[in-house]
């Protein structure tokens, strides 16, 4: 049986020069029918254990359209790929979050954890922002879960934002295509001492109006049935 090829990617942490941002939950509905829910993690103090488990589990399987050549050249002649995103979600997502410096939004289908992203504000100016970590667990790709993920920052939780900058490992070919049908662009201009080694990351830039197409209105079926008992109907939801 051929596995589903696992969906998580590191992303340049979110800038967004807004002092108001929103923190109440948000529904969005899947390409199935099912409502996602998009929570903002409040409490710094709040175990994320759980959140990191499920981004090593989708790292792991996120190269294997790499090459042994390509895996040694990126994470040592071990191919501890495990063992590098423990370091580097440890480095520049938890500790960060622990210390009011990161913004960590989960997402829950039925209750049950299926993915999460951390944003960073004030990266290189107003209205930016740079998405340090997006994973989605492997059981759950291909619903529209990360592209509704990246949709909601302006859709619900940076409404100002006017321009997402990210970072991709070269040889994650996966993460590359998705930001790319999203309408991500190469960005080379964003400072590679910031964000790592140019000959090994892609840097990409979401802006304008391919920013803008990124979240259309829902029709009057969808929100209808958001507008369902216990689920909040948005005029601005993300309908991807």
């Amino acid at each position: 049986m051929l596995r589903r090829v696992s969906f998580a990617f590191f992303v340049i942490s979110i800038i967004v020069h807004s002092v108001c941002y929103a923190v109440q939950p948000y529904k969005v509905l899947l390409k199935n029918g099912e409502i996602l829910t998009l929570e903002m993690v409040e409490d710094a103090k709040t175990d994320v254990g759980p959140d990191v488990r499920l981004g090593l589990e989708a790292f792991e399987g996120a190269f294997r359209g790499a090459s042994v050549s390509e895996l040694e050249t990126h994470f040592g002649s071990d191919r501890d790929i495990r063992g590098y995103y423990q370091k580097l979600i440890d480095e520049d997502d938890v500790v960060p979050f622990q210390k009011g410096e990161m913004i960590w939004i989960r997402a829950f289908l039925n209750h049950k954890l299926v993915a999460w992203m951390t944003l960073r504000t004030e990266f290189r100016g107003p209205h930016i922002v740079y998405v340090s970590t997006l994973v989605v667990d492997p059981d759950y790709q291909k619903l529209g879960i990360g592209k509704r993920l990246i949709a909601s920052i302006k859709a619900h939780w940076f409404p100002e934002s006017e321009e997402f900058d990210l970072v991709v490992r070269r040889i994650n070919y996966d993460a590359l295509s998705f930001y790319e049908r999203l309408g991500f662009l190469p960005a080379p201009d964003i400072r590679s001492d910031y964000v790592g080694d140019p000959t090994r990351c892609m840097f990409m830039r979401l802006a304008g109006p391919n920013l803008q197409n990124l979240n259309p209105s829902h029709g009057q079926n969808e929100r209808a049935l958001l507008a369902k008992p216990g689920v909040e109907a948005r005029q601005d939801f993300a309908s991807l």
